[in-house]
């Protein structure tokens, strides 16, 4: 599951501008410093361990969020279902049990 994990798409912002690189999982970039640019997880943790870009928090990484899971999870009344849980792109409540939202 790490290797799937590391291969989910996340937002950076590049600190440099380089043309887009072509590898086995697809083609990324092109890659200008300032411009928001989406690259697998493996990358972007590359590219910040050398300091050459800025990773973009995820939209549900959010302290409301955040928040109304850990009240929801520290209810013993609730079931295994967080339906109110919103969807991480779009917002809207998402009815799918919550362990899948990540996926």
């Amino acid at each position: 599951s790490t290797f799937l994990s590391q291969q989910c798409e996340i937002g950076i912002i590049p600190l440099f501008t380089m043309p887009p690189l072509s590898m086995l999982t697809g083609d990324f970039g092109p890659f200008t410093a300032g411009v928001e640019v989406n690259v697998p997880l493996w990358m972007a943790i590359s590219l910040r361990s050398s300091f050459r870009c800025r990773i973009v928090p995820p939209a549900w990484l959010c302290e409301e969020f955040l928040s109304s899971v850990l009240k929801w999870e520290s209810d013993p009344s609730n079931s295994t279902f967080f339906p109110s849980a919103p969807h991480p792109v779009t917002g809207e409540p998402c009815s799918l049990p919550y362990h899948y939202l990540p996926i």
